[in-house]
């Protein structure tokens, strides 16, 4: 026992998840030890995989192992206990300047539950950093924090419920402009069952004069016209469901939104209130004609002019009819963006999850700026990506949205699903059926996906912006600068919620923008 008093040597007994002293040792297969506890929750938590691998090796078992305590390695770290005033990782007589930001940065659950600070176990979080948004005790606003904007945790959860109100009016609003979308669709089809019904009557008419001749030709209009009348009535009952579907989500939002606004704790509030991130944008309200059209009118009239010749051109005036279709445009679907503007008005807030970013990158400015250190800077965890330096959103999208990157370097700005690959040399953006992604290097574009890379040529920038049609399948890559040059579009069908995401180069860094109505800077 002649290393107690190294700090060195102490950091041997130290589990690599929680970044403390072992309690109730466990050791793996492949040697590398961890608190029993600490383990077994992050085998719980990994749902992304269906083995159970070492967090630092990642070697795995199909099966989970049974785990039984290491007897020899508790006994040391007691006599260790004994010795010494045992100290943590990233204490007085150790790594204290890296791993401090380690310690700060792996808060557990049951300490946010408990509003208890990590750094000051005896002290309630009741203030509010603004600067680097995250609660903290009194005692941290005169070390850490000292300088820093801080509030009180009751003064930051009075702005947060400003913004609650403020959605929940706009909540409201949109389920307001949905029902009434609902209510024009059933008035239009209202229109469309009566025109059918009126221009089946009609051509009845028509060909009523013309039995002899004409009997099988109105049999096969009248068929016609049904099917036009049904194709209509689904074309009504798909958007139907679709806004339905959609107020759903709304009214599932509101409760949430009023749920949380009725939390009495303040920190709890602040916490459950950043995991909500922001609501995904509707789409535009349909637009109707001013007035109904008269459906099946083409028809109608090419059946009674028809008619009204001699009967030796009936023959040949009809067989015209039975190629002719009637389209009946039941709603007007909101133009294709065009000029920079009109993607604006579709822009939608991003930010990076921290739980996935890859544990050498460095998130700020709210997780929407991404810089990549020269060592590790967070703790394990099992949503985060080990072989790539990447992170994905926190919000998923699948409507019609756009945002911007600011880059430097060299990056790659992609579109991914949530169930792709966190391990693995395939885990990369582009590297798989999961992601689609653009590489942007100083003097060229690659776009790639499923492993296959290509060459994209167009005007160098900045700043990438990128536009999803979900709905459509179509994902949009532009170059912006003073205007908006195409790079690469993909036109396939998303099954899945996408979320944005980025890899960053060694000494490289990117920002995802906050869209505004101001040209680029």
């Amino acid at each position: 026992m002649a290393h107690q008093g190294n700090p060195e040597h102490n950091e041997n007994f130290c589990c690599m998840i929680c970044l403390d002293l072992l309690k109730d040792p466990v050791t793996l297969h492949c040697g590398h030890n961890y608190c029993n506890n600490c383990i077994e929750k992050y085998w719980d938590e990994k749902k992304l995989s269906e083995t159970y691998s070492c967090p630092l090796c990642r070697r795995s078992n199909r099966s989970r192992p049974n785990l039984a305590k290491n007897t020899l390695l508790a006994d040391a770290i007691e006599l260790l206990g004994k010795s010494q005033a045992a100290p943590k990782l990233g204490s007085s007589s150790g790594r204290e300047v890296s791993d401090s930001r380690a310690r700060t940065e792996c808060k557990t659950y049951e300490k946010i539950e408990k509003n208890v600070c990590s750094n000051h176990k005896d002290e309630q979080m009741k203030l509010f950093c603004r600067t680097h948004q995250t609660c903290i005790c009194s005692l941290c606003s005169v070390e850490e924090h000292k300088g820093d904007d801080i509030v009180s945790a009751k003064s930051e959860r009075t702005e947060k419920q400003r913004e609650i109100h403020s959605n929940l009016q706009e909540i409201q609003q949109k389920i307001k402009d949905r029902e009434e979308d609902i209510k024009m669709l059933q008035q239009e089809m209202g229109t469309i069952n009566a025109s059918a019904e009126k221009a089946v009557r009609r051509s009845s008419e028509i060909f009523a004069e013309l039995i002899n001749l004409l009997k099988k030709r109105s049999s096969d209009v009248k068929q016609q016209i049904r099917k036009q009348q049904k194709a209509a009535e689904s074309q009504i009952n798909e958007y139907k469901a679709r806004l339905e579907t959609e107020i759903s989500e709304l009214r599932g939002r509101e409760e949430e939104l009023q749920q949380l606004s009725r939390t009495d704790d303040h920190v709890q509030f602040i916490h459950r209130f950043s995991l909500l991130g922001k609501p995904d944008k509707a789409t535009d309200s349909l637009k109707f004609k001013e007035t109904p059209p008269c459906y099946f009118m083409d028809l109608i009239a090419s059946v009674a002019e028809a008619g009204g010749k001699l009967k030796r051109f009936v023959h040949e005036e009809t067989t015209k009819t039975s190629a002719m279709e009637t389209e009946l445009n039941v709603v007007m679907s909101p133009a294709e963006p065009k000029t920079r503007a009109d993607f604006l008005q579709r822009s939608r807030p991003v930010s990076l999850n921290p739980n996935t970013a890859h544990r050498k990158l460095l998130l700020s400015l709210g997780n929407k700026r991404v810089t990549r250190a020269n060592k590790f800077i967070s703790p394990l965890h099992p949503d985060r990506f080990t072989e790539w330096a990447q992170a994905l959103s926190t919000e998923s999208f699948t409507g019609c949205c756009y945002w911007e990157v600011k880059w430097t370097g060299r990056v790659t700005v992609a579109v991914a699903t949530r169930r792709m690959s966190r391990t693995g040399r395939q885990s990369e953006f582009g590297s798989n059926t999961e992601s689609w992604a653009l590489e942007c290097y100083r003097d060229c574009f690659v776009f790639g996906h499923d492993g296959v890379k290509t060459c994209v040529s167009g005007p160098q920038s900045s700043t990438v912006g990128v536009y999803l049609d979900h709905t459509a399948g179509s994902l949009f890559f532009f170059s912006v600068s003073d205007s908006m040059e195409l790079l690469h579009r993909v036109q396939t069908t998303f099954t899945q919620p996408l979320h944005a995401g980025l890899w960053v180069g060694v000494c490289d860094g990117s920002k995802i923008c906050p869209c505004g109505s101001k040209p680029l800077q």
